[in-house]
C-alpha cells in the first residue's frame, strides 16, 4: 500500500493557490471510511439551501448538526455559491458540529475555506475549532484574536506544547475585513509543519513541537469538531460573527 503512503503536501499547497476548491483534504497513512487516495477530498460544506449541512464531498462521514435555536442563514457568497452567515453573540448556539473520524490515519490534512469577517466583529472567533481531550490535540484558527496583539491565532496538537513565540501570537496575520477571503491550513505530521495560506501566498510557517503529532489525533471518543466556535475553550468566546463559503 505504499502508494496510499505518498505525501499530500504539494497537492495541498497547489490546491490552495489556484483557489479553485475549498475543502478538507487528507493525507492517509491508510485506508479510512469514505476516502480512498491519498489527497482526496474528505469533506465539504457548499451550504445549499435544502441542506445547510450537508457533506457534498462524496464520502460516507456524516452531516455536519446545526444546534438547535441558531439563527444561521444562507446568503450569496463568492464565486456564484452560498455562503452560510454567522451572526454571533450568543455562544455556544449559532455554530456545526462536523465528525471527527474524517480524521482516522490521517497523516497530514488542509482545512480550507473561504471567510468573511466585518468591521466591528468580537474578538477571538472560532473559525475552526478541534478538541480531543483523551489525546490533548487541538486545532484553533481564530481571527483578530486580542491577546495575541489583534492577529490570527493558532493552535495545532497538544495546546501546552506550544512556546509563546510557536503560538503565533506575533504572526502579524490579520482577516481581511470587510471583504471576501481565502484561508488553507495544512497540518503535515510526517515533516511537523504547520503552514497558512492567504489568497493563495504563504503568510506563516511554524514548527509543531509535539514529536510525533498526525492529524489522527484529532479522532477520539470525546473530540468535537466545530465550525464557528473555539471546541478548546467551549462556550467562553462568543460565535463566530461574518461568513463562510465552501469549506
Amino acid at each position: 500500500m505504499n502508494h496510499i503512503k505518498k505525501k499530500s503536501l504539494f497537492i495541498a499547497i497547489l490546491f490552495a493557490a489556484v483557489l479553485c476548491l475549498s475543502a478538507i483534504v487528507g493525507g492517509l497513512s491508510t485506508l479510512s471510511a469514505g476516502a480512498t487516495t491519498s489527497g482526496e477530498l474528505l469533506y465539504r460544506l457548499a451550504f445549499a439551501d435544502e441542506d445547510i449541512g450537508k457533506n457534498s464531498a462524496g464520502t460516507s462521514f456524516g452531516n455536519a448538526v446545526l444546534q438547535e435555536g441558531n439563527s444561521l442563514t444562507v446568503v450569496d457568497g463568492p464565486k456564484k455559491g452560498k455562503a452560510l452567515e454567522f451572526p454571533g453573540g450568543t455562544k455556544m448556539k449559532n455554530y456545526l458540529s462536523l465528525p471527527t473520524d474524517m480524521f482516522e490515519g490521517l497523516t497530514s490534512v488542509t482545512f480550507a475555506g473561504w471567510f468573511y469577517v466585518p468591521t466591528g466583529a468580537g474578538s477571538y472567533l472560532g473559525e475552526f475549532g478541534i478538541w480531543a481531550e483523551s489525546n490533548r490535540a487541538s486545532f484553533r484558527a481564530e481571527p483578530f484574536a486580542e491577546y495575541h496583539n489583534g492577529n490570527y491565532m493558532f493552535c495545532v496538537g497538544d495546546p501546552n506544547s506550544f512556546p509563546v513565540e510557536d503560538n503565533s501570537r506575533n504572526n502579524g496575520l490579520r482577516p481581511v475585513y470587510d471583504s471576501w477571503y481565502h484561508m488553507a491550513y495544512i497540518i503535515d505530521g510526517e515533516n511537523h509543519t504547520f503552514t497558512v495560506y492567504q489568497n493563495g501566498m504563504r503568510v506563516h510557517t511554524q514548527n509543531l513541537t509535539e514529536t510525533g503529532f498526525t492529524p489522527a489525533e484529532y479522532k477520539s471518543d470525546d473530540a468535537h469538531f466545530y465550525l464557528g466556535q473555539s471546541s478548546y475553550e467551549v462556550g467562553s468566546h462568543d460565535d463566530y460573527k461574518g461568513k463562510m463559503s465552501d469549506i
